[in-house]
């Protein structure tokens, strides 16, 4: 392992998703494992890395309507919005990784307001993302993002 990310090991013990992403100061490390069988023992799981790139900026986080389903399963805030745009996310996920800050995202009571693709991506690339507080988040309209439609459309969000 590159020894930038030396130590970022312990990190990747124990993740759920198939896939994991650790920002480090050399990039950002993508890491999946995969069990196997080796023959006369039990499964193994291996983990396989990659440095998606070394300075400047970074691309290799392909996002899908799975990846988003996988990083939102447990997320802290909440939606009102029925659907949201894969390209978008996408955007925003190249965006974050090229360094750039994001504005903050608007939430009312744990309920994002305004800022759900930015949010989806922060999740998917792994950083926090700046929080103002707002009005507007209704409890009775919160959409569970496991129902939330990943839209394979455009909408030119920026």
């Amino acid at each position: 392992m590159h020894e930038l990310f030396r130590g970022s090991t312990r990190e990747l013990e124990g993740f759920e998703d198939p896939t994991t992403y650790i920002a480090g100061a050399a990039g950002t490390l993508r890491a999946m494992t995969k069990n196997i069988t080796v023959k006369g023992s039990k499964n193994v799981g291996l983990l396989f890395l990659s440095l998606l790139a070394a300075g400047g900026k970074q691309e290799g986080i392909e996002v899908s309507e799975q990846l988003i389903k996988n990083v939102m399963k447990d997320a802290p805030l909440k939606t009102q919005q029925g659907a949201v745009s894969l390209p978008a996310i996408q955007r925003y996920v190249q965006r974050l990784l090229n360094g750039e800050v994001p504005p903050a995202i608007r939430v009312s009571n744990g309920i994002i307001v305004d800022g759900n693709h930015r949010y989806i991506a922060s999740r998917i690339v792994g950083r926090e993302i700046d929080q103002v507080q707002w009005s507007g988040g209704r409890l009775d309209q919160v959409v569970d993002w496991l129902k939330v439609k990943i839209d394979p459309t455009d909408w030119g969000n920026k």
